[in-house]
């Protein structure tokens, strides 16, 4: 038989809470049924704190309050702290665990466990994943086992085990504690702790763990409690720590680019933090959904409004130019709108260029885009240093501008076919409207194969936009 599990809450997001899971399991499967195995159990104090625990292991010979730590690469243990990749600290990690420890023992005195008899509490840091290398500086936390590894505390706890005997006295308590526990875990939902954390947010929701970069709706801490969003960076995708920072300035270009970015129609940046195995970026919060899914609700747009739209994703983009950043990735995915269609958000710079930053894109990496957007140019001759940035987004844009104001439609099924000759559709929207064969020139003028013929700067689309929206009233 296996060991009990008893969860009180939800693990928390990411890779250390996935590890947190996986350690769950392996005590499960691993131990047999003399072992009770509690989960994120929390404590209110005095002060209305919660006190946490990650893992608690219970026997009738030993009681275990386990804190769990994913690292990356390596861990320095010291006596009071431990350290980690690129300098990562983790401070004051073994008083914290002996407060929970403490915190713990109080709530055993306490009915209904107070006519119980419970072995005495130790806390110990279980430090992985399984294949981390482990470097003990102070040399005490090795031989009392403050610091494990998953296969050494199983080892060590299947020893314990071995060394007490079966008694049927011990095995009627240990029923009565079993039982205890179970019956207390019943009545516990109301003080099941949410407040799952990210450096200082706390975590509201998973929104998306696509492409191995995982993104939250989180809040921050007191007294600012503002929503932001969260996206994480884990360095689980690079084989070293030596790897990292090189891997980092890859993986966060969009970052770097939108650090120096501040507009009202831009999903800005506001900062970055470090975990123990990851990179987090933290952006404003933007109550909108990809314009993608919202084609059926824009149907019953009229035609000023959809133009409307337009002008604010023009706007963000002469902005964008001004800077000397070149979006190269607009489409519908990356335009994010609220549920009025009145207010907008650029994302998706992840393929941007910016002209200060050194580090350039891959074409394998610039083919992860949908590839009905690449330009004619591109199509053609590649991308070279003659590429005139500013004409590419003026392409992709009016890609939009025909999509917006036919709904979802696209011009053409395949870009290559279209750069070659192929046929453009017809635009059959808003056709009495007046302005739509200015909208239709305009569009047409943006699609052009030819990049010198496409309007320029992007002001001047603006301003086109604008005198048809104005001769509409």
């Amino acid at each position: 038989m296996t060991a009990t599990v008893l969860k009180f809450g939800d693990h928390p997001p990411g890779r250390g809470g996935k590890y947190e899971q996986e350690v769950v399991e392996n005590l499960r499967n691993k131990l047999s049924h003399r072992f009770l195995i509690l989960t994120n159990l929390s404590f209110p104090t005095t002060r209305s704190l919660f006190y946490e625990c990650d893992i608690i292991v219970l026997s009738s010979f030993l009681c275990d309050l386990i804190e769990v730590k994913y690292l990356y690469s390596f861990v320095d243990v010291y006596e009071h702290w431990l350290t980690s990749t690129d300098g990562f600290h983790i401070g004051n990690i073994f008083a914290k665990t002996e407060t929970k420890a403490k915190v713990f023992a109080g709530k055993l005195k306490e009915p209904p466990f107070s006519v119980l008899k419970f072995p005495w509490i130790n806390s110990r840091v279980l430090v992985g994943p399984m294949e981390l290398d482990v470097r003990f500086k102070y040399q005490d936390h090795k031989v009392n086992k403050k610091v494990v590894t998953l296969s050494e505390v199983i080892k060590y706890y299947k020893e314990e085990e071995m060394r007490i005997k079966d008694n049927d006295e011990g095995e009627k308590d240990w029923q009565r504690v079993k039982q205890t526990w179970k019956q207390y875990s019943e009545n516990f939902h109301e003080n099941i702790s949410n407040k799952h954390r990210l450096g200082r947010f706390r975590i509201r929701k998973l929104l998306r763990e696509e492409d191995n970069l995982p993104e939250y709706s989180a809040i921050d801490e007191p007294p600012c409690n503002v929503d932001v969003h969260l996206k994480e960076y884990p360095f689980d995708l690079v084989g070293n720590d030596t790897e990292v920072e090189a891997y980092l300035n890859e993986i966060t270009r969009d970052m770097q680019i939108l650090r120096g970015l501040r507009h009202p129609y831009i999903r800005g940046v506001i900062g970055h933090f470090r975990t123990a195995y990851s990179l987090v970026q933290v952006s404003d919060w933007f109550d909108g959904l990809a314009l993608e899914t919202k084609w059926h609700e824009l149907g019953g747009f009229a035609f000023n409004d959809k133009l409307s739209l337009v002008i604010k994703i023009v706007q963000s983009l002469i902005y964008c130019h001004s800077k000397g950043v070149f979006h190269r990735n607009i489409s519908a995915s990356n335009i994010l709108v609220n549920n009025e269609f009145d207010d907008i958000r650029i994302s998706g710079f992840e393929f941007a260029k910016d002209f200060e930053l050194s580090n350039t894109m891959t074409n394998t990496e610039m083919n992860q885009r949908d590839g009905r957007i690449i330009p004619p140019e591109e199509l053609q001759s590649g991308r070279n240093s003659s590429t005139n940035y500013r004409l590419y987004d003026i392409y992709q844009l009016g890609l939009l501008l025909y999509r917006i104001v036919e709904n979802g439609e696209w011009p053409f099924d395949d870009a290559y076919d279209y750069v070659t000759g192929g046929p453009v559709r017809i635009i059959i929207n808003h056709k009495n409207e007046r302005g739509f064969e200015e909208i239709k020139n305009l569009i047409f003028a943006m699609l052009s194969c030819k990049p010198e013929c496409r309007p320029d700067p992007m002001q001047r689309i603006e301003d086109t936009l604008k005198d048809i929206i104005a001769s509409n009233h």
